[in-house]
């Protein structure tokens, strides 16, 4: 009878062992996977509207304008008397000496009107270290440094990208009359424009 007895307290006291060994394991289950939505959530949905992608960062560090990309309009006091076009989608800021700065909302975060577009014909005007004016060589050799890759090309125009930023560039030919007689065709930058398509760091590796 005794053995028995045995028997049966140490069935239960395996019983035990085991619901409190699933308890625990429920417990790991159940916060691993708290663990994970609170990821998923801050990744899908808070963490791109805090996070500047490296591109953009490169981006607004190598072009000196008043304003940076990606930037709501809300940030900057810009004097009414250069906007443009004024919709729901944003508007244009033109100035007298050849630039035009464009505001709109992005397909992806349209909460606000940001800092998404840049025109320029203006000489004075850097971008990754090249200017209106200088060689097409030049402005293709600094764009590739700076990770960005020719897409679309004919005779006068070329589209570079990275990431969701697309540069373009109008170019003009000259021709230099050369010694015995031979002519050499260069290229120069005549304008360029820079568009942010997306600030999305994670969609479809935007941002890599």
């Amino acid at each position: 009878m005794e053995d028995n007895f045995d028997e049966d307290f140490n069935e239960v006291k395996r019983k035990e062992k085991n619901k409190n060994r699933l308890r625990k394991l429920g417990s790991i289950i159940g916060i691993t996977l708290l663990i994970l939505f609170a990821g998923i959530i801050t990744y899908e949905f808070i963490w791109p509207h805090f996070v500047t992608p490296y591109a953009i960062k490169d981006l607004n560090e190598n072009i000196e304008l008043p304003y940076e990309f990606g930037v709501a309009a809300s940030e900057y006091d810009i004097e009414e008397k250069w906007i443009e076009d004024v919709n729901e989608f944003g508007f244009y800021v033109n100035t007298s000496i050849g630039d035009v700065f464009t505001f709109t909302r992005y397909p992806d975060y349209a909460d606000s009107v940001k800092f998404a577009g840049y025109y320029t014909s203006n000489r004075d005007i850097a971008l990754f270290g090249f200017k209106v004016g200088d060689s097409f060589e030049k402005a293709d050799k600094y764009l590739k440094e700076h990770g960005y890759r020719c897409y679309d090309s004919d005779a006068s125009y070329y589209e570079y990208e990275r990431g969701r930023i697309n540069i373009s560039l109008s170019v003009t030919s000259s021709v230099t009359e050369m010694v015995e007689l031979e002519n050499i065709s260069r290229k120069k930058v005549a304008k360029y424009w820079v568009d942010l398509i997306s600030t999305d760091k994670q969609r479809k590796g935007y941002y890599k």
